[in-house]
């Protein structure tokens, strides 16, 4: 019996042991967000010639951000001008999505990213528009119809248009954000 029960015990803490969840532990593939002296590099990744470098440089921007938004403050107008005007889709959409991290002034973030959610081509910067403007709270309540435009589109989506899919309930969670804040307010 005593073995038995020195058996479970050791079983049980090994298997707390591999569970990255318990104590604190850091998951696997978990990336620390950049410290303040790596985002001037960060920035100037952000005007890189190659598509990858530019959009990892923006996610790795909206890390930073959503641990402090005022830290990235300096990037706002690299990451307007890529999700503007940037060629390839993965940059522009990591743009979009660090801008929502940012805390930009409702005044100038909500008509530029309810611009590209309406306007861009592509369904996965669409996608992260929607997504950032559910960030400006009850700021970005004139979002709303641009949303629910985006989630009635999506509505009609094939099981094999996941793209649509995710538009719709990035939109969907955009204005549930809005409302939700509101309310409590």
């Amino acid at each position: 019996m005593k073995r038995l029960m020195v058996l479970a015990v050791g079983c049980l803490i090994l298997g707390l042991g591999s569970t990255t969840d318990v104590f604190g532990q850091k998951k696997k593939n978990d990336v620390e967000p950049p410290t303040l002296a790596e985002i001037p590099g960060l920035i100037e990744q952000l005007k890189s010639k190659e598509p990858d470098v530019r959009a990892k440089a923006a996610k790795r921007l909206g890390d930073r951000a959503q641990v402090r938004a005022r830290d990235i403050k300096p990037a706002v107008s690299t990451l307007v001008e890529m999700v503007k005007n940037d060629k390839d889709t993965a940059p522009r959409a990591a743009a979009a999505q660090t801008l929502g991290y940012a805390n930009l002034e409702p005044e100038m973030g909500v008509p530029l990213l309810v611009g590209i959610l309406k306007e861009d081509k592509e369904l996965s910067v669409k996608t992260a528009a929607a997504s950032a403007l559910g960030y400006f709270g009850p700021d970005g309540k004139d979002a709303i119809p641009a949303l629910q435009e985006a989630q009635a589109m999506a509505k009609g989506a094939e099981k094999t248009e996941k793209d649509k899919q995710a538009l719709g309930k990035a939109a969907g969670a955009a204005i549930n954000m809005i409302n939700q804040k509101a309310k409590k307010k």
